[in-house]
């Protein structure tokens, strides 16, 4: 009986300690790669002669520069700061959820962006 006790414990312990292990790996390796939700993205949109863009930045470093309209088939800005603004917050939360920052022709029509 008293081995079965020191073999659960023996068990009991390693499992813990497999788990600690796990857990810090994990996190270190969370850290190391930068995801983007751990880094801070910001939103700005510029005025360009015929329409709006916007840029992403994520650390303080343009990840995005955006001067047209994402997706659609013909090169179009954006007609209103809005507009670009909405699109542009839209990409940050992919982003921020850890997505691929990409949008689709049918969230563009989606969002009543005129083009």
């Amino acid at each position: 009986m008293q081995m079965t006790k020191k073999n659960g414990v023996i068990w009991l312990v390693s499992l813990a300690l497999l788990v600690t292990a796990a857990t810090v790996l994990l996190s270190k390796m969370n850290k190391s790669t930068g995801s983007p939700d751990r880094l801070p993205v910001a939103l700005r949109s510029f005025k360009l002669t015929n329409g709006w863009g916007y840029e992403i930045l994520v650390d303080n470093k343009v990840y995005i520069h955006q001067d047209c309209i994402p997706a659609i088939a013909s090169f179009k800005r954006f007609n209103t700061e809005a507009e670009a603004l909405l699109i542009g917050n839209k990409v940050v939360d992919k982003i921020k959820h850890g997505h691929k920052p990409v949008m689709t022709v049918v969230e563009i029509s989606n969002s009543h962006i005129h083009y």
